[in-house]
């Protein structure tokens, strides 16, 4: 077999194409590396049809080229200014921080740029009319008009990135004759990984002329990264898929919601069209604009449906509260049960037993997924839309329940809730097949050809759930398991108050009404916290967002310390060890997995007053919130909190310590030192103290403690 052409793509390495370092630019401009001392250390570009320049700019001080009104620019990164070059002609300099030197790219400035009042009044006009969109393929759609009139590109689409990384067009803007592409698919493939990591990192990605030959970078040095350059050379398997979609010009600006790539804004031209730095801005701030306000109704959306699923929850607890048992509880609410979240069945496995309403699969086939779930062993909830996926014996009652959201409340003896959506047969319309598989030598020379119309009928998937639906199931899963282990507590009081002739049945009454009041307090505070979380999303202060972030997790620790009072042993005391363990776990809850083995627990035997136990639930959530944010910057770092008796057993001491940037005692103290945290430590009659940990920083909380007998 021949060698392949080394010239040629190789579409197989897509995926690991360093596409960072290509060592070469785009010819619409010019880049430059400069050494510490001003001097040019590497180039690219045709500075003798750009600059007039004809020799080698190597080892030259860069005044020679820009001229002294263009290195004055260079006193910082980003986007430095307009200047006029010596031999002529006027550029955008644009600056990046290259590591071991700086980088400064050139770009023809426009000769009569638009005046800012006029550019200004443009984006507020875009803006206001994404903002009164009334839904958000609307505002796609406003944001998509708004790139066309800035760009004067052919064809904007808006493409927003599936759940398997496809892409869907769901808004665009054509000019006359242009091919629409609304509503068609492209696979997951057309953009690679390493592109949609450059995609977060650089918002915006410029090709003026897809047929351009690459300017080669020159000079000696290692692979220069160039994520950050505007003139960056893009892949050649990428321009290739531009020219056999027949797009001369192309621009793509990113889409983010929530830090994560929610889709493109992709541009497409006929012609060779560039987009000068000032347009460019002023596309920027529509994406921008557009992404905020996708976050912002979809934080609403989920809001309001949060609020929505957790008074369903609250309607349909006691419910099962007044069945003897909660197995009988949740026979007789299946329909209240499947309207919880929206389902097209439900069932309810206990211990082999089945109960179901609605669209299911029969009583043996839900009976074996029943015992799946409960011997997986990864997690008591799960959530798919092709249970076939990960259950092959799915696929035989797939129209039944393609989808599944399950969550086990207890193990032994085993009982699990599960609700079931149909299978959603959808016709899916692609541009080109994306699973012809060509293995002919014309595969290895160019990208996919065919971006005309294909239809592929999908099977065995149903309407995906939300985050919102997800939370609900397992909250509500959760809840019946507090429920089940209070009704196991109260049927042993009972046996015990038969036992010893004991008549008066005020305790059931009352623990009834305790019960209730316990998940009303419960669903008070998530609301609370969800409120506090969508106020600080939409916030643009950020000190008050940083407030009100604060608040919502002293608001969660309030919720656990609630919640572990509950179901102590004792109502007037607790021990440390379990209570902080459930504290630490609610933190990773809240900030998400990669904290699960950065947080460590080294807790002496200790119980404090109850009334103690929620003072110390909110200082030591403050303590380690604020070494999170100030040692490691909210990223992922070792924290220890420890509990130990001293000064022989008359106090206790509380110690939270980090190993992130060290103690500064001014900063660290002062970042503690609230009112609020200081009003606590004097409830407990105790004192706080900052210092060292080399490295980190430590802080210790000692309060009086006299040691106590465990309960009998």
């Amino acid at each position: 077999m021949a060698d392949a052409d080394p010239k040629l793509p190789d579409l197989t390495a897509c995926d690991r194409e360093p596409i960072h370092v290509p060592g070469a630019i785009q010819p619409h401009g010019l880049l430059l590396v400069l050494d510490s001392d001003g001097t040019i250390a590497r180039h690219a570009g045709d500075f003798a049809r750009l600059l007039g320049v004809e020799a080698s700019p190597l080892g030259r001080p860069v005044e020679d080229l820009l001229g002294a009104e263009g290195a004055a620019l260079l006193g910082g990164t980003g986007y430095r200014g307009t200047f006029a070059a010596p031999s002529g002609g006027r550029f955008d300099l644009i600056a990046h921080d290259g590591g071991s030197g700086l980088i400064v790219e050139l770009e023809p400035a426009p000769a009569a740029p638009a005046a800012a009042a006029e550019a200004l009044a443009e984006v507020r006009d875009a803006v206001r009319a994404i903002g009164a969109a009334d839904t958000p393929t609307r505002a796609c759609l406003e944001a998509a008009r708004a790139v066309q009139r800035f760009s004067g590109y052919d064809r904007i689409m808006v493409y927003r990135f599936q759940a398997d990384g496809a892409g869907r067009v769901i808004a665009e803007a054509l000019a006359e004759g242009s091919a629409p592409l609304l509503n068609q698919h492209f696979p997951a493939s057309d953009v690679p990984q390493q592109a949609r990591a450059l995609y977060l990192r650089n918002r915006i990605r410029l090709i003026p002329d897809a047929g351009y030959t690459p300017a080669p970078l020159v000079g000696r040095g290692e692979a220069l990264d160039m994520s950050d350059c505007i003139l960056r050379s893009v892949s050649p398997i990428h321009l290739q898929y531009l020219r056999n979609m027949g797009v001369a010009a192309s621009a793509s600006l990113s889409i983010v919601v929530d830090d994560a790539l929610w889709g493109l804004i992709a541009c497409h031209a006929g012609s060779v069209r560039t987009i000068p730095y000032a347009v460019r801005e002023m596309c920027s701030l529509v994406a921008e604009t557009l992404s905020l306000d996708l976050k912002r109704r979809g934080d609403a959306e989920t809001h309001a449906q949060v609020l929505r699923l957790a008074r369903r929850r609250e309607d349909l607890l006691p419910l099962i509260a007044h069945a003897d048992n909660v197995e009988e509880g949740l026979a007789e609410s299946l329909d209240e049960i499947g309207k919880l979240i929206p389902s097209d069945g439900v069932a309810v496995w206990s211990d082999g037993a089945v109960h179901a309403a609605g669209a299911v699969p029969d009583e043996a086939a839900l009976n074996a997924l029943g015992k799946w779930l409960l011997g997986r062993g990864e997690g008591a909830a799960i959530a798919t839309a092709q249970l076939g996926g990960i259950y092959p014996a799915a696929e035989s009652f797939a129209g039944h329940g393609s989808g599944l959201a399950a969550a086990i409340v207890r193990r032994d003896p085993g009982l699990v809730l599960m609700w079931l959506r149909a299978e959603q047969v959808e016709t899916v319309n692609w541009a080109g097949n994306p699973h012809k598989d060509d293995s002919s030598p014309a595969a290895v020379l160019t990208p996919r050809k065919s971006f005309e119309l294909w239809r592929e009928t999908v099977r065995g998937r149903s309407l995906p759930w939300l985050e919102s639906e997800k939370e609900s199931a397992r909250r509500f899963a959760e809840a019946v398991r507090e429920l089940s282990e209070q009704k196991q507590v109260n049927a042993l009081n009972r046996q015990l108050r038969e036992t010893v002739g004991a008549k008066d049945a005020l305790i059931d009454r009352k623990d009834l009404m305790m019960r209730e009041v316990h998940h009303r307090v419960q669903n008070s505070l998530q609301l609370v916290s969800s409120m506090l979380h969508l106020q600080a999303s939409e916030l643009t202060d950020e000190a008050a967002r940083h407030q009100f972030e604060l608040a919502r997790e002293r608001v969660l620790a309030v919720a656990m310390a609630h919640r572990r009072l509950w179901r102590a042993d004792e109502a007037d005391m607790v021990n440390l060890e379990p209570f902080l363990s459930e504290l630490t776990e609610s933190l990773v809850e809240s900030w998400g997995p990669a904290w699960s083995e950065q947080l460590a627990l080294d807790v002496a035997p200790a119980r404090v007053p109850t009334s103690d136990a929620v003072i110390v639930a909110m200082l030591v959530t403050e303590l380690i919130t604020n070494a999170m944010k100030h040692a490691y910057a909210g990223a992922p770092g070792p924290i220890a909190i420890g509990v130990r008796e001293i000064s022989e057993g008359e106090a206790l001491s509380i110690t939270v310590s980090d190993s992130g940037k060290g103690f500064d005692g001014a900063v660290r103290e002062g970042s503690f030192g609230t009112r609020l945290t200081k009003g606590l430590v004097r409830q407990l009659r105790g004192r706080m103290e900052f210092g060292d940990n080399r490295p980190g920083a430590r802080a210790m909380l000692t309060i009086p403690y006299r040691r106590s007998a465990p309960p009998a």
